[in-house]
């Protein structure tokens, strides 16, 4: 049993050497911005903490885009995209590097960051569940996944990760690297299944552990004789 608990964390530690390190983590956009729901029927708009005189400033690029935004809207939130200056809801500025998804009826809202997430500064975050502008849950990759996962590189947390929100099972899904797939209940935004692929890995680990013990065993036995009768 020692030995087992040796190699396990000596696995544990090797995955936390090969695990890839938070790089140059720049601090998130201060930019206003607006993102159209995929079926065109809302608007997610977020106006800039920052006052127009210093965004402007702060941006030389999309000034133009960030005057048309002031212009129409005024509070950070989801809105109708049919020109309404009334949001539905309203939520806290987030930055423009959040993947967006909006359920039916505008009630639902998805802030998600997928494995690429390393320059914005939300480093571990993986999605916020909203409704009617009310955070319901939110998860990173600490609160989420197991310290095996964490350790194994690129097993909880990838470059390629694929966020997927069906609005008719109203389910948000994360695929991960080697099989990891994390569903949540779009309405109280719980995880209702986690497949991963260390179950397997321990199991592989221990097979191989017990077979090197049983090979071992075996040929210390057969040297007995031969010490003994030398």
């Amino acid at each position: 049993m020692y030995e087992l608990r040796v190699f396990v964390w000596l696995f544990v530690g090797l995955g936390w050497i090969g695990a890839p390190g938070v790089v140059n983590a720049a601090l998130p956009s201060l930019e206003s911005w607006t993102k159209v729901s995929a079926d065109g029927q809302f608007v997610l708009v977020m106006i800039s903490p920052l006052s127009a005189e210093e965004e402007f400033q702060y941006t030389e690029d999309n000034v133009e885009e960030i005057k048309r935004i002031r212009t129409a809207y005024t509070q950070s939130g989801l809105y109708r995209n049919d020109g309404s200056a009334s949001p539905l809801w309203t939520i806290p500025f987030q930055d423009v590097t959040h993947d967006v998804f909006v359920g039916p009826q505008g009630k639902y809202l998805m802030l998600a960051h997928d494995g690429g997430s390393v320059w914005s500064g939300h480093y571990g975050h993986l999605v916020t569940f909203y409704s009617n502008g009310n955070e319901m849950a939110s998860y990173s990759d600490v609160t989420l996944f197991s310290l095996l996962e964490l350790a194994l590189p690129r097993v909880a947390r990838s470059e390629n990760d694929n966020l997927a929100f069906d609005p008719q099972k109203m389910t948000f899904t994360v695929f991960g690297a080697q099989g990891v797939r994390v569903v949540f209940d779009v309405t109280n935004g719980q995880v209702i299944r986690h497949v991963s692929p260390v179950p397997m890995y321990l199991s592989v680990m221990i097979l191989l552990l017990i077979s090197q013990v049983a090979v071992g065993w075996f040929l210390l036995c057969r040297q007995r004789p031969t010490l003994g009768s030398s």
